[in-house]
């Protein structure tokens, strides 16, 4: 209840009534001012979000979130990433062991990995939004949502989804605002590599590797994989287009050799700064049969990118996008 004492005594019949009238009105209006400036809290950039929202998910399933959510679990990094983008650390009460950026993410209270889950532990944390992925087991999300727990899907698996999916969870936890300002960021950058690219034929486009010379076996991303797409965004054709649609597989040294890419790009561990990785990956390279008779070997067109980024759909995908254009295309991309 909201009360609003009167701050004059009126004196006569004609000013009590108008003084009553006045007073109503008054507190009517200053009862409804409280009630948005009380509803407003940090990570809060939509201030007139309306509830319930009723959004369709990633398995077309209508979820339906009844009110502001206050308590989020996220089942995966990218979900993680995309919450504090958005300004919502302290609605975050449970993340993934994986879920390690930004940096305060490795703070928050740990369910599990990507495919094993405590339920237990993740009830404990008395949530009132779960954002999941296709990649978390069917069996958890369905326990989850049988017990009442709110469960949203989310599956991007190109930038434009990204994007999408930044905006849906803008929608279901009312930070639309800031998702839509981030989003708009995001397509201005994406048009910016876009314009500069636009001159390159397809026969011009520099084929590229995903793959470590390191490692015995080289585990790649296949045509139509999320990888493979930031590949395309950023001027460059994935070499490996004969393993299974949306899928990585292994891929042999004789056909990379076949392949003969121009470029070989290699990943960080995490989040780990690429300048350390480049001299140790080509000395490894230019060691090895098959591996020093590549001419992205023989150029020295070795190049690292921040693993997290290329492999994550989440807010940091535009960075992967940009770095690799300007890796793929130092002439169209001068530093500044």
């Amino acid at each position: 209840m909201c009360r609003i004492s009167r701050f004059v005594t009126p004196s006569t019949p004609l000013e009590t009534a108008m003084s009553h009238i006045i007073s109503e009105r008054l507190k009517t209006a200053l009862c409804a001012i409280i009630l948005l400036l009380l509803s407003y809290s940090p990570g809060t950039t939509t201030a007139f979000a309306q509830w319930p929202v009723t959004i369709s998910d990633s398995r077309g399933q209508s979820v339906t979130v009844e009110g502001r959510p206050t308590r989020i679990v996220s089942l995966i990094p990218s979900n993680t990433e995309i919450l504090f983008s958005l300004g919502l650390d302290e609605r975050i009460v449970g993340v993934t062991e994986y879920c390690d950026f930004p940096e305060r993410a490795k703070a928050k209270p740990k369910i599990g990995d990507l495919l094993t889950f405590s339920v237990e532990r993740i009830l404990g944390t008395r949530p009132d939004l779960v954002l999941a992925t296709t990649d978390n087991p069917g069996e958890v999300i369905k326990g989850l949502e049988q017990l009442g727990v709110t469960v949203f899907v989310l599956n991007p698996q190109t930038v434009q989804q990204v994007a999408e999916a930044m905006v849906t969870v803008g929608r279901l936890t009312g930070t639309q605002s800031r998702a839509d300002s981030l989003v708009n960021d995001m397509r201005n950058r994406m048009n910016l590599v876009a314009t500069r690219l636009r001159g390159i034929a397809a026969t011009e486009r520099v084929t590229v590797f995903l793959g470590n010379p390191k490692y015995p076996s080289q585990w790649t991303p296949g045509p139509g994989t999320f990888t493979s797409h930031i590949i395309e965004l950023s001027g460059g054709t994935n070499v490996v287009h004969d393993i299974g649609e949306g899928t990585w597989g292994v891929y042999s040294l004789e056909n990379l050799v076949a392949k003969d890419p121009d470029v070989l790009l290699v990943t960080t561990d995490g989040n780990e700064p690429r300048d350390v990785t480049v001299d140790a990956i080509s000395d490894v390279a230019s060691s090895l049969p098959g591996w020093r008779e590549l001419s992205a070997v023989r150029n020295k067109r070795i190049h690292a990118i921040t693993g997290n980024w290329i492999s994550r759909p989440g807010p940091r995908v535009i960075l992967s996008v940009e770095e690799i254009a300007r890796l793929l295309y130092p002439s169209l991309f001068p530093s500044e």
